[in-house]
């Protein structure tokens, strides 16, 4: 039968000498690299932090219909009808204004919100009185962001 010794005691590594001058050059030149790279990385992403979130902007599409109707095609959003304005210009002098919420109503522009839903969508449609074969141009403009968001321009009369 054999006797199981016991075992010696685990030391901990001791170096016995220092490491090579290359070896902790390496490790500097790493350290400094990464932190060269880190302080690139910053000035490059914490400015796109820190900038303030656009706000969302509507394109619209708008397209002739029967009747003298310039219908809304697509729009990328559906936003408020009350960030809105549309102008009809005659021969670049302006013949119509709906103000905020595309209302009121004049002689030669309406407005008319298809479904009800107090929102600029597809299917809601301008009514344009045009009795005057000129150049006529509908812009519809977003007013929280000063943009134009659609615009239809045509000759003539519209029917």
């Amino acid at each position: 039968m054999k006797i199981a010794r016991p075992k010696p005691v685990e030391t901990q590594f001791r170096r016995k000498r220092a490491p090579p001058p290359q070896a902790t050059k390496l490790l500097l030149y790493s350290l400094l690299a990464g932190l060269i790279f880190m302080g690139t990385l910053a000035v490059v992403f914490i400015p796109r932090f820190l900038e303030t979130p656009q706000a969302a902007v509507e394109i619209v599409d708008l397209t002739a219909a029967a009747g003298g109707r310039i219908d809304v095609n697509a729009s990328t959003l559906q936003l408020s009808l009350s960030l809105f304005n549309a102008t009809l210009y005659q021969d670049n002098v302006s013949l119509a204004h709906l103000g905020g919420g595309l209302g009121p109503a004049t002689a030669a522009l309406t407005f008319t919100d298809a479904n009800g839903d107090r929102q600029l969508d597809a299917g809601d449609y301008f009514t344009v009185h045009a009795t005057v074969a000129a150049s006529y141009r509908l812009e519809v403009w977003q007013t929280d962001v000063g943009r134009l968001v659609g615009f239809y321009s045509w000759t003539g009369i519209l029917s």
